[in-house]
């Protein structure tokens, strides 16, 4: 028996047999192969590049944003952001709102709204004005940077200020930065640390964290400081942070953020003057212009000692101080040696000058010393001249002296002898 001619098989098998579908189907059919092992190559690239992102502690970022802060459902007690003057407050700022969702203040922030915030920044006591918050605000989070940069970028603020540029836009100039250095150094040391001690005696480690600068902005290390925050900020009634899978992109948004024309990378609404520079400091220049002198860091070196062995039991806290440390001795080291190169070098091109120097010097010499003589010569034979003249006066007297005169002396030695 025959197939019935409506069958599906029959009409499949009478369309590949046509010569146009096989003439169709030759070059598909070679290049297949091609396809499959293009294919696989790209899959394997892509497995390769999130393989060498995972080994720097980054995920291949997704897009990720936040599209606009939320006031809490309830009430939330804020934290602290506390960071001396140039430490990257302003990042730490808009991090925590990017983890949270919620706005973040300042310590000039209304009284009403404390309990709609996630984070309150400050600079007390490294700054006067005191944040005077709510009671229930006992948690902090302490952004602490190697006073080797924390210092001149607090000078390029100041700078900044006083020349009436918008923040982040300019580095100090060498000489400002020289007459800011020498006149504030010590001051500025010194509260240094007394805001990194204030809030580390203040607030205990269990209701405290201590974030590094350095480690914020760092590439491997910078999603695991911002995971760091994001769970501290998510143990306050009423935050929820982003889930931790999300924290390298958020992290890579706002602190990696390449861009020039936003004020931060997540973007979201806000009621902010649109015409603020972006996260990222625009501040161009070199960095080295902003040296210490031999004894200021010598002074840096003896403040960061002191606090490692004031806060040994902080395991956080004495890593980033150790880096400091080395840090400084490193800088010393090439302070050092950059004085004895300078003389050597001072010493080399001035030979010639020196030679001569020694020279005209011995020559000088000389002809002092021959003056002298000359002048003891000229005094010893004015002296002769007079013992001369002395002489030849007496011996002149003897014989001027008058006979009568004598003899009469004679008659009274005479006289003498007789009485005598």
């Amino acid at each position: 028996r025959t197939r019935p001619s409506g069958s599906r098989g029959q009409a499949l098998e009478a369309f590949l047999r046509r010569p146009s579908v096989r003439a169709a189907a030759l070059p598909l059919f070679l290049c297949f192969p091609w396809a499959l092992y293009a294919y696989h190559t790209l899959h394997a690239t892509h497995e390769d590049s999130a393989v060498r992102s995972s080994r720097r502690n980054l995920s291949v970022y997704q897009s990720c944003s936040v599209t606009a802060l939320i006031r809490p459902d309830r009430p939330v007690v804020p934290v602290y952001a506390a960071s001396y003057p140039g430490s990257g407050a302003q990042m730490l700022h808009y991090l925590t709102e990017a983890l949270t969702g919620l706005a973040a203040g300042d310590e000039f922030r209304k009284k009403d709204d404390w309990y709609e915030l996630v984070s309150v920044k400050t600079h007390y006591p490294a700054r006067p004005h005191r944040v005077e918050g709510p009671r229930l605000m006992k948690r902090a989070i302490l952004l602490v940077r190697n006073p080797l940069h924390a210092l001149p970028s607090h000078a390029n603020y100041h700078y900044e200020k006083e020349n009436r540029l918008p923040d982040h836009t300019a580095r100090a100039t060498p000489e400002y930065w020289i007459a800011w250095r020498d006149e504030y150094f010590e001051k500025e040391i010194d509260l240094w640390e007394k805001h990194l001690a204030y809030w580390c005696e203040e607030y205990p480690a269990e209701r405290r964290i201590v974030v590094s600068y350095e480690h914020l902005t760092d590439s491997k290390r910078g999603p695991v400081e911002t995971t760091r925050i994001g769970s501290f900020l998510g143990r306050a009634e009423g935050v929820n942070a982003v889930p931790q899978e999300r924290v390298p992109c958020v992290w890579d948004r706002v602190v990696n953020y390449k861009g020039r024309t936003k004020r931060r990378a997540v973007e979201y609404v806000r009621n902010e003057k649109p015409d603020s520079p972006d996260n990222n400091s625009l501040r161009s220049g070199n960095d080295d212009v902003f040296d210490f002198t031999k004894d200021q860091l010598q002074r840096i070196l003896d403040v960061l000692e002191e606090l490692k062995e004031k806060f040994m039991k902080e395991y956080t806290l004495v890593m980033s101080l150790e880096e400091y440390i080395e840090d400084t001795k490193q800088r010393l080291k090439e302070t050092s040696t950059k004085a004895v190169t300078s003389g050597n070098s001072s010493l080399g091109k001035g030979d010639r000058h020196l030679k001569k120097e020694e020279a005209t010097t011995t020559t000088n010499l000389k002809s002092s010393e021959l003056a002298v003589k000359e002048q003891l010569k000229k005094n010893l034979s004015q002296t002769e001249h007079r013992e001369d003249a002395v002489r030849a006066g007496k011996s002149k007297e003897r014989k001027v002296m008058p006979e009568g005169s004598v003899r009469r002396l004679k008659g009274i030695g005479k006289v003498k002898r007789r009485s005598d």
